[in-house]
């Protein structure tokens, strides 16, 4: 849902039958989607089995932090999407040749659709994955039968390449993504993710920590996908030369 703007124009395209264009498929998309987003990482969330249990000490905490970031992320969306609906409306006027109205622009564009509202939702993305992957960090695939375990190898590189796209898609959109993004890749996907499964591998807590892909399909799946995106914007920033995002590239 996130990426749909982006890529296609969401029918219908006008549902402000004064003017054309103040208000789109495409926003009303941007509103629904935080919900939905939401929505499936509290699910993540509550399947770990979280909830199961009274909630004591790092589990509340879990929680609490994950609320945090879903605030940041609804807040950083909201931002996003209204910021974007009043550039559209102002768009509509020759606001180049007065000073203030491009002042104005740069003003809803940069500093609160671009800055504030990508990088608070893109944030609280990022604490409520953090959550989960916290929860889900002592998850053991118990797969006996081949056929089952080829079948969770095949859904964990769907996911990677899912997290993949969607982490290269935001790093690649963002201002100055291009530098913020493979920063994250290498403190949340090698620096936390990583570094764990070494601690499992290197202490002898699991032994296919690093040597079976899909013993622990979460972090597995996590790595993989940080790996494959990390890859992406490395291509993006070859193909592009230099640290560009997608508006600085297509102007």
């Amino acid at each position: 849902m996130t990426g749909l703007p982006l890529l296609i124009t969401v029918q219908p395209t006008n549902y402000y039958a004064k003017h054309d264009g103040w208000y789109t498929g495409s926003d009303v998309m941007r509103f629904i989607e935080p919900v939905g987003g939401l929505l499936i990482n509290f699910a993540i969330l509550k399947q770990s089995r979280i909830f199961n249990t009274p909630l004591h000490n790092k589990e509340l905490a879990v929680v609490y932090v994950f609320l945090f970031g879903a605030t940041l992320y609804l807040q950083g969306s909201a931002f996003h999407a209204a910021a974007n609906m009043f550039k559209n409306a102002l768009e509509s006027y020759p606001y180049n040749n007065d000073r203030t109205l491009r002042d104005l622009h740069y003003y809803m564009r940069t500093v609160w659709e671009h800055d504030v509202g990508h990088y608070l939702y893109a944030s609280g993305l990022a604490i409520m994955i953090s959550c989960y992957t916290y929860s889900f960090r002592d998850l053991i695939s118990t797969a006996e039968h081949d056929k089952v375990r080829w079948m969770e190898l095949c859904l964990s590189v769907f996911c990677a390449i899912v997290f993949a796209v969607l982490v290269a898609g935001v790093s690649i959109n963002f201002p100055s993504g291009t530098i913020v993004g493979p920063i994250y890749i290498i403190l949340f996907g090698y620096g936390l993710v990583g570094s764990y499964l070494v601690y499992l591998y290197r202490y002898k807590v699991a032994h296919g920590a690093l040597t079976v892909y899909g013993s622990h399909p979460v972090l597995h799946y996590l790595l993989l996908g940080c790996t494959l995106a990390l890859v992406i914007i490395v291509i993006w920033i070859i193909c592009v030369g230099g640290f560009k995002s997608r508006s600085e590239v297509l102007g």
